[in-house]
């Protein structure tokens, strides 16, 4: 006679990863953050200027990569820390992943803000540039742009 046993670890698992597969994190700038004072442009068309379609310098355009560049320095440790937290949930019983993708936007913001400004791995900025703000700082300012790098936890129903 076969007998079948439910076991609550597989379900639990069953679960997580199905729920898990409802949520994700979209890291960035997002239309209800407003405009950004010193360009009047909205951080989200600001950012895709910088990231995406570039801006013309006399050396030509000039790409200032800092989420690529940022969240590629640190994907394997987010990817990791991605993981532990999701055992994490599992040995403590939660089927809900969103704590543990709420961690892990958390690391991939803390890795792009960590790009901006750092001339060691995004383009320089001009000299004409560097004389007014009196630093070599890419995509800093006054901080606001960064200031304003967030993530949102997002769940389908």
């Amino acid at each position: 006679m076969v007998k079948h046993v439910e076991r609550h670890g597989k379900k639990q698992l069953l679960n997580l990863t199905k729920n898990l597969a409802s949520t994700h994190v979209k890291i960035g700038y997002f239309a209800d953050q407003g405009i950004h004072e010193g360009s009047g442009m909205s951080y989200v068309e600001l950012m895709n200027l910088q990231e995406v379609k570039g801006v013309r310098s006399k050396n030509g355009l000039i790409r200032r990569r800092a989420f690529a560049i940022g969240s590629g320095l640190h994907a394997a440790t987010a990817r990791k820390r991605l993981m532990q937290g999701l055992v994490k949930a599992f040995r403590g019983g939660s089927s809900s992943p969103v704590l543990v993708a709420s961690q892990f936007g958390k690391d991939m913001q803390k890795a792009v803000k960590d790009a901006f400004g750092n001339a060691a791995i995004l383009p320089h900025n001009a000299e004409a540039t560097v004389a007014s703000k009196g630093k070599d700082a890419p995509l800093v300012d006054t901080g606001d742009l960064m200031n304003k790098l967030t993530y949102r936890v997002i769940t389908k129903s």
